[in-house]
C-alpha cells in the first residue's frame, strides 16, 4: 500500500487520497485506516516516521489539498446545488457517499457528513437541505 501512495504522489504531486478514492478504493480506505491509527496514538513511530518521510499528512484536519483554504458550509451546499443542477433532476436522487470527481473531490464526503450530523445541524441548515430534496439515508444503501 506504501507502494500505491507514492504512485498517487507522483501523479497528484501530494499524498492526500480521497478517503471514498474511486481509482482505487482500497488505497483510500488504507489511508483512513492510517490516520484513524495515528489519531487512536495506535501506531509505531516507525510507521509514523516512514509516512511523514513522503510527506503523508496524518493529522487528516492538516490534509486539505495544498493552497486551499477551509471551505465554508455554504459553499459546499452551493456546490450540491450545482451537482444536482447538472446531474440529477430527480428531486429524490442525490450525490453517492463514494461520488468522486477530479473538479469537486469533497462533495461526495460531504454529503456523507450532512447525513452523520443531521441530529448535530440547525435547523436553517435542514430546511436548505430539505428545499433541494436531499436524501438523508445513504444513497449507497438505497442503490444495493
Amino acid at each position: 500500500m506504501l507502494q500505491r501512495l507514492i504512485e498517487y504522489k507522483t501523479v497528484h504531486g501530494d499524498c492526500k487520497v480521497p478517503q471514498h478514492y474511486n481509482k482505487d478504493p482500497q488505497l483510500g480506505r488504507w489511508v483512513n485506516n492510517q490516520r484513524s491509527a495515528y489519531k487512536r496514538n495506535d501506531m509505531l513511530e516507525e510507521r509514523k516516521c516512514i509516512l511523514n518521510s513522503i510527506g503523508f499528512v496524518l493529522n487528516a484536519m492538516n490534509a486539505k489539498p495544498s493552497g486551499t483554504k477551509r471551505v465554508t458550509w455554504k459553499e459546499m451546499y452551493r456546490r450540491l446545488v450545482a451537482y444536482k443542477t447538472v446531474h440529477h433532476k430527480d428531486a429524490n436522487d442525490d450525490v453517492p457517499q463514494s461520488y468522486y470527481d477530479v473538479v469537486d473531490p469533497q462533495l461526495g464526503d460531504w454529503v456523507f457528513t450532512q447525513r452523520c450530523r443531521v441530529n448535530k445541524m440547525t435547523e436553517e441548515r435542514k430546511q436548505l437541505l430539505n428545499y433541494i430534496g436531499f436524501v438523508w439515508e445513504g444513497i449507497d444503501k438505497i442503490r444495493r
